[in-house]
């Protein structure tokens, strides 16, 4: 049975760069999400969980950056790998993007065999990621089962105290 196609949101308010974005990366074999807002894609991201994000940096109201900080605030979206796209590469712009939790940089105007590399190194991250999270979630439950088994062979503490510590501290006498 084949996968369905990753999932990939484009937020971007130019709506050119979001129509050539999206003929790519269909092109390519993803299946596109597109908002134009950040408050839109955030609401996208919420209830598709995309893999991969593409968010301008220069959005009205609320910025790539901000996206990008509220999208890394939940935990079911922390895995999804966010590039930013920017027409300033400055070092100061790239250094205080990562430091938001921004994963990749793009400087427009952009090659598109680079942001199919970038792509692919951001899904195989995503995939890295969620093969943790679920690794995590098994180790997670058998560490659970390892507790409580433990826990149900300690001794219940007897109700009469005093047996209870009389049979604690009476020595051994025969070996």
């Amino acid at each position: 049975m084949a996968r369905p196609p990753e999932q990939i949101l484009i937020i971007d308010d130019d709506p050119n760069i979001r129509e050539l974005l999206d003929r790519f990366l269909v092109r390519q074999g993803y299946l596109a999400l597109t908002a134009e807002t950040g408050e839109d894609g955030i609401a996208l991201a919420v209830r598709h969980r995309p893999a991969l994000i593409i968010c301008d940096y220069g959005l009205p109201g609320m910025d790539g950056l901000d996206v990008c900080e509220a999208l890394r605030n939940r935990q079911d979206l922390e895995s999804s790998y966010f590039i930013l796209l920017t027409a300033s590469g400055d070092m100061d712009s790239k250094v205080a993007a990562f430091d938001r939790g921004v994963d990749d940089f793009i400087t427009k105007p952009f090659d598109f065999r680079e942001l199919q590399s970038r792509i692919k190194a951001g899904m195989r991250i995503f995939h890295l990621n969620e093969a943790l999270r679920r690794r995590q979630s098994i180790m997670d439950f058998d560490l659970n089962q390892a507790r409580e088994y433990v826990r149900s062979q300690i001794p219940r503490p007897m109700k009469d105290r005093r047996a209870w510590i009389d049979f604690i501290y009476r020595p051994s006498h025969t070996l």
